[in-house]
């Protein structure tokens, strides 16, 4: 990710006309976000971010460029946008969150989107009924969810880790830890 600044901009047109103005001239390169100021002292300048782009070009190409009867003056930022490092933060954060909620470790495991019409209740208790510490089977059929019940976390883990793609791709769905 590149962030260019481009200053010396028409202060006398709206925000919004400016930043429509900018994804225009712009629109083949891989911009990004475009940020433009509207306070009185920032008013002019705006900010553009690039995915993977050569800068160097974009600059070269639109420096002294004529947008709204003004000579833009483009250069390098001194720094990304804030709000796209922030942005890419906060998704990063919710990924790992996300991440951690759903597997995070409990006695219980969840089968979704099985094939409820092929498989019967029977046919998942084989599979799942051979592993150590095998409680229980719980079926909820309108939602096509299965509930697996272990003695212990560390049962339901090597269940997740043990049962053969062969065994999960005849029942179908998604495995996992069920939520506590």
């Amino acid at each position: 990710m590149s962030t260019i600044y481009i200053n010396n901009l028409n202060e006398k047109v709206s925000a919004n006309t400016l930043k429509r103005e900018l994804q225009h001239l712009l629109k083949p390169y891989n911009v990004i976000d475009i940020h433009v100021k509207k306070t009185l002292r920032k008013k002019g300048q705006a900010f553009v971010s690039f995915k993977n782009e050569n800068i160097d070009n974009i600059i070269r190409k639109l420096n002294n460029h004529v947008l709204l009867n003004k000579s833009i003056r483009v250069t390098h930022a001194k720094q990304n946008s804030y709000e796209l490092l922030d942005q890419i933060t906060i998704d990063s954060r919710i990924q790992v969150k996300k991440h951690k909620f759903f597997n995070t470790p409990s006695s219980m495991l969840i089968l979704n989107d099985y094939n409820e019409d092929t498989i019967s209740k029977d046919q998942i208790l084989e599979v799942f009924d051979r592993f150590e510490g095998y409680l229980e089977l719980r079926v909820i059929k309108n939602k096509k969810i299965v509930f697996i019940d272990f003695e212990k976390k560390e049962f339901a883990a090597s269940c997740l880790n043990d049962v053969s793609l062969d065994d999960m791709q005849r029942i179908g769905g998604k495995l996992s830890f069920a939520k506590q």
